[in-house]
């Protein structure tokens, strides 16, 4: 009977564990998203913000995305020869296309964009992540309220930034493909979304319209804002009141030129025909800023060139507001650069992670010893 009884249990334990591995295998092969409860991300200010977070690491840097920078189209300054690839030398064989294709470009690199989520600047480009990050966007948007629990400042903070990337991710494709459909709304995976491609100007009206809404809802200064100073020291990255009103006034100033307005000519007679009613609004969202820094009220400031300064910031090793700190260092923890007049900016990985980037190609032949 012990023997019978043994077999028993020795049977159901085998059932159970191949049941068990059966459960699992399915468990495994879904999605891990599909798993998340569709309040989980918008429920706090702490799950929205890292619910952000994962669009401002999608944020390409033009100058380490590949081996070598490749940004000042159809100029010669890149001093190794063997980049033949790089779109500089592309435009000289009167390949404009490039961009397009698998060649060293930010934009258009097929390579780029494979993982969101990704540290690696290779993984990161405008093309690759701008329909991800707007989708992001528009989900959020149609989402957030219903669930969202939190104070109108950490409100304001989720739906200011949220705008603001609808609206960049926009501008920088606008950049390179010119008008385009404004994605202001979720589609579900099923749909097939037939969309129609607005004209540049339209486009940019649209791109202003959500600008303006981040500007009005975001703060100054995250370090002064009950929310940021649980990352104090650490929101110099984070998107904020003058970073939206000066892509607003940029928007507005590319409306503004002639080649917007009228196309590409070759001395026509519109060729410095500017809409002064675009350049009008460009003048008011940056002469706000303008305002701002000027009177103090901003963290933002030009960075001093005074020699006592300078020799003071080398003596002490501080990070001041100086002249230095506007370029890649080595000596204060690979410091990403800009200073007091870095506005906007994403992730960066140090200053030069290959022999091939720009801290190679714009220095003498001799850094490539």
């Amino acid at each position: 009977m012990k023997t019978i009884y043994k077999s028993f249990l020795t049977l159901g334990a085998a059932l159970t564990m191949m049941c068990g591995f059966s459960s699992c295998e399915d468990y495994l092969d879904k999605d891990p998203d599909s798993n998340v409860s569709p309040e989980t991300p918008f429920k706090n200010f702490q799950n929205a913000q890292g619910y952000v977070e994962e669009i401002y690491n999608c944020i390409p840097n033009i100058a380490q995305c590949d081996w070598t920078t490749s940004w000042n189209l159809g100029d010669d300054e890149i001093q190794n020869p063997q980049a033949d690839d790089m779109m500089l030398h592309q435009v000289d064989i009167g390949n404009y296309y490039a961009w397009q294709g698998s060649g060293g470009f930010y934009f258009g690199n097929k390579a780029f964009g494979g993982n969101p989520r990704s540290n690696s600047p290779f993984d990161h480009g405008i093309y690759a992540h701008a329909w991800y990050c707007i989708a992001k966007v528009n989900k959020a948007l149609n989402t957030f309220e219903d669930y969202f629990t939190g104070t109108k400042e950490e409100h304001d903070l989720i739906l200011g930034q949220l705008y603001f990337f609808r609206a960049w991710w926009h501008f920088e494709m606008m950049k390179w493909l010119g008008g385009l459909p404004y994605v202001d709304q979720e589609f579900s995976a099923s749909e097939t979304p037939q969309l129609e491609r607005l004209s540049y100007l339209e486009c940019a009206d649209k791109v202003a319209e959500d600008f303006s809404r981040a500007a009005s809802l975001l703060p100054v200064d995250w370090d002064k804002t009950t929310a940021g100073k649980k990352t104090m020291g650490h929101n110099e990255l984070r998107i904020n009141k003058i970073t939206a009103l000066c892509y607003l006034g940029k928007n507005y100033l590319w409306a503004a030129s002639p080649l917007m307005q009228h196309g590409a000519q070759t001395g026509g007679a519109r060729t410095y025909d500017y809409d002064a009613g675009y350049a009008s609004k460009a003048a008011d969202a940056l002469g706000e800023v303008l305002q701002m820094v000027e009177s103090g009220s901003t963290q933002y400031a030009l960075v001093s060139f005074d020699y006592d300064d300078i020799y003071n910031h080398k003596k002490s090793k501080t990070a001041t507001n100086c002249y230095s700190d506007l370029f890649f260092t080595t000596g204060q923890a690979w410091l990403q650069p800009g200073s007091t007049e870095a506005i906007f900016r994403g992730p960066s990985t140090g200053w030069s992670f290959t022999r091939y980037n720009y801290s190679r190609t714009f220095g003498p032949n001799a850094l490539c010893a």
